[in-house]
């Protein structure tokens, strides 16, 4: 009804078409690993961030890091007697991946830590390195809700989340809650 009437310029709801069109995002990513690889290369406050997100959220998790790495070329990954028609095949899927990842060369690949505390075989304290994907899907899934939210409140934009108590731990609702009301944090106002 709103974008209907603000297309057709209906002069009543134009400021509400306005602020809605301006001020609210529906364009959140489908795939926030993707999302969050862009943001990974492109905003270095979000690391941060998804550090600071996990870490408020009681993960055990005391340090967050992304690398990017070479990846391999494909003829290293390939069985030496792989049929040339099924490796070019291949070939042109992975460079078609990397390109949607948006990474800033196609030989790349993020790899995204977490540091947990442990110890050594002296018993001394250190921090022992984990791949994301070796995390609980709870830490997996919070990871990737931190990307959508470093966008909103980077960009004091308004973010609709459905249900949120239904859907995300309380102690996870309480984080994202007290990330939207730090003025330090949301400079711009961001809206949930």
């Amino acid at each position: 009804y709103l974008s209907m009437a603000g297309n057709l310029k209906v002069k009543p709801l134009m400021d509400a078409y306005l602020w809605f069109k301006e001020n609210v995002r529906m364009d959140l990513p489908i795939n926030p690993e993707e999302f969050n690889t862009k943001l990974i290369n492109e905003e270095k406050g979000y690391i941060h961030l998804a550090e600071v997100f996990l870490r408020a959220a009681d993960m055990g998790i005391h340090k967050l890091e992304c690398k990017l790495e070479k990846s391999p070329p494909i003829e290293e990954t390939l069985p030496k007697d792989f049929p040339p028609k099924a490796k070019k095949a291949f070939e042109d899927m992975i460079v078609a991946l990397r390109s949607e990842k948006k990474l800033k060369s196609q030989n790349e690949e993020a790899i995204i830590k977490t540091y947990h505390e442990g110890m050594d075989i002296e018993g001394k304290k250190k921090l022992v390195p984990f791949e994301l994907g070796n995390e609980s899907s709870g830490t997996i899934s919070l990871f990737k809700l931190s990307g959508p939210i470093y966008y909103i409140l980077k960009n004091g934009y308004t973010l609709f989340f459905d249900e949120m108590d239904t859907s995300i731990h309380p102690l996870i609702v309480e984080v994202i809650l007290k990330l939207f009301n730090d003025p330090l944090v949301n400079r711009n106002n961001a809206q949930l």
